[in-house]
């Protein structure tokens, strides 16, 4: 598995960049329509790499069912097949490096990468040098417990973890900020956390293939608003 840093194409151009997100935008949207999401992922399209030009692209590598690493070392999910596809229609070889969500977001957004795939759309609202696609995905975050609450009052003096900031919760001094949703549902299931609040699209996947049983597991929604998620690509200079 590769763990450096793509280097900026600067060969990729508006007008490249336009079908990229036009198919990345009907992809999404099909996928979400279609309900495709109810199967386990499998990586059946490879990226064919016999081209000249290159399409640089990071994304999430702790993001299932969309984009992650399985035991192997292998790259999975359906936002990596389906840039496999884009790719391989746009006749570019692919450089797909998956990695910390931080540091994709500071490598896209530094030039680093052509693409970035399941962006938050607040982060590059009104910004000119990027184009996105319409919402593929909304990030709903929930609240997963081995204890039934009812409301987020109840985690008031808990022990709560989570990879994100939840402002307006007033859960400060409650949550433990961890960096893999693998390593935030292990103390889920040990009991050194609690409660985990994590996106309902991730959640349910970790509850099922880490065997945590459901009936002693709750599920509650939290009161803010969701995520929107988009791609976007750079508008590198001609």
């Amino acid at each position: 598995m590769k763990t450096q840093a793509p280097t900026k194409n600067t060969l990729v151009t508006a007008a490249i960049a336009l079908p990229i997100i036009l198919a990345v935008m009907f992809a999404g949207i099909y996928f979400n329509l279609s309900g495709i999401f109810r199967e386990p992922p499998k990586v059946e399209i490879l990226p064919q790499n016999n081209f000249k030009k290159t399409l640089h692209v990071v994304t999430d590598s702790d993001y299932a069912p969309y984009s992650y690493v399985d035991e192997t070392g292998n790259y999975q999910g359906y936002d990596v097949e389906m840039i496999n596809e884009i790719a391989n229609r746009l006749q570019m070889n692919l450089d797909l490096v998956l990695m910390d969500w931080n540091d994709a977001n500071r490598i896209f957004l530094g030039g680093g990468a052509d693409i970035i795939m399941n962006m938050e759309s607040d982060l590059i609202i009104n910004n000119p040098n990027i184009i996105a696609t319409l919402p593929t995905t909304e990030k709903q975050y929930v609240v997963y417990g081995q204890k039934n609450i009812t409301s987020v009052a109840e985690l008031y003096g808990r022990r709560v973890a989570s990879l994100h900031r939840m402002p307006g919760l007033g859960l400060d001094d409650e949550i433990s900020y961890i960096h893999s949703y693998k390593r935030m549902f292990d103390g889920l299931k040990s009991g050194e956390y609690e409660f985990a609040i994590c996106p309902i699209q991730v959640g349910g996947g970790f509850i099922e293939k880490m065997d945590i049983e459901k009936s002693n597991t709750s599920t509650v929604h939290l009161p803010c608003t969701p995520k929107i998620l988009c791609s976007a690509s750079k508008l590198m200079p001609s």
